[in-house]
């Protein structure tokens, strides 16, 4: 048994579930260093923009995350990063409040529970966090919001890639 497997064993991690955690984590930090590129150079930003909406969406998001990272991305990640690039390409830009409706129904999906560490909430104490933080996708992504507490929202702020932190800092 390696390190990594006593590791887990000792802490009781499951190994699937942190593999996961770190495929959501590796799909956001690709997300926060190809929207960082197109926040920062305009020229390359208006070539984004103009080839995303030019050719298939599928094919543009595989060509924008190579041309960054590096990477090669598969049809699955694909959707998800096409989902976010159109998002960050029609974001507004003032954030919209958020509504009570929708409030009401994030607290009721989540079971008047914090999405992090499972702590009781209320409306009235809930933060409404953007899973992928607005400066990067805004209002514009559908399911984007989460009810978090006062402790992991403040902890969380705007960061990407916490799902493994979530798993091991329990």
């Amino acid at each position: 048994m390696n390190k990594l497997d006593v590791f887990f064993k000792d802490n009781n991690i499951d190994k699937d579930e942190l593999m996961n955690a770190l495929h959501l984590d590796i799909r956001e930090i690709i997300l926060k260093a190809v929207i960082n590129k197109m926040k920062t150079e305009k020229d390359y930003f208006l070539n984004a923009k103009r080839y995303y909406f030019t050719y298939d969406n599928n094919n543009a998001a595989k060509k924008i995350i190579k041309s960054v990272c590096g990477l090669t991305i598969g049809s699955d990640d694909l959707q998800w990063f096409d989902a976010c690039f159109k998002a960050f390409f029609n974001k507004k830009d003032k954030r919209a409040p958020i509504s009570p409706d929708t409030k009401l129904k994030i607290i009721t999906n989540q079971s008047s529970k914090c999405a992090i560490c499972g702590a009781d909430i209320s409306i009235e104490t809930m933060h409404v966090d953007h899973i992928i933080p607005w400066d990067y996708v805004g209002d514009e992504l559908p399911g984007n919001l989460q009810g978090l507490c006062r402790e992991c929202n403040l902890h969380k702020s705007n960061h990407v890639a916490q799902a493994v932190s979530s798993i091991i800092l329990k």
